[in-house]
């Protein structure tokens, strides 16, 4: 099935039954925000890892997150040099930065302490790799969407949770039925009752 974004778009509105007459924002931004948001969600299920690289200054410690940034996972520079040398071997780098991140007037950045030294990026360059945990994408170009198809009902249902989750913020108390088939109830419910069961269906699912 095809997991361009306008047909993702086209397959929430049919899952959301009557519950799509409330949505009537322009261009489809309603369901573009309802999907942009459950494949940030889905990031945390099905986590996407990137690599990522820094260009070092042993004066500077701070350097910006890659733009679709959700987590730093792990450092390439200076591993395998450290796991191949003994500790009193030269060739050893010595204690390897620790990395954490931080927001710095509004950016997330990393942060590498102790800052690398110029000994250091002498020996292991000045390109510092390292591996993270990136949102996942929703495009209309081809082969652009990073969700797997395996996870298109996952990402759908995640949609639908976030369209239930506005409705019952705005005060929508009245049942409505959704597409056949979504959860486990077969009745029309509320929009605040319809969230509390799909999200734990959410939560339940593999």
């Amino acid at each position: 099935m095809s997991m361009l974004l306008s047909d993702l778009v086209e397959e929430l509105k049919l899952t959301l039954g009557e519950a799509a007459a409330k949505f009537k924002e322009a261009n489809n931004a309603d369901y573009i925000r309802f999907l942009t948001h459950a494949a940030m969600r889905l990031g945390h299920k099905r986590p996407r890892t990137l690599i990522a690289t820094v260009v070092l200054n042993c004066n500077t410690a701070e350097y910006d997150t890659p733009s679709d940034f959700i987590f730093y996972k792990a450092s390439i520079w200076g591993r395998e040099e450290q796991q191949k040398y003994k500790p009193w071997d030269t060739r050893n780098p010595g204690r390897l930065p620790r990395v954490f991140t931080a927001e710095y007037d509004g950016k997330l950045q990393i942060v590498l302490s102790p800052t690398p030294s110029s000994a250091q990026i002498a020996q292991l360059g000045a390109n510092y790799k390292f591996y993270y945990y990136a949102g996942h994408v929703l495009s209309d170009e081809a082969n652009k969407t990073s969700v797997q198809a395996n996870d298109r009902e996952l990402l759908l249902l995640g949609a639908v949770i976030q369209a239930m989750f506005q409705l019952s913020n705005s005060g929508t108390i009245n049942p409505m039925q959704l597409h056949k088939g979504m959860g486990s109830q077969s009745k029309a419910t509320t929009p605040a009752g319809w969230f509390n069961t799909l999200n734990q269906l959410y939560k339940d699912a593999p």
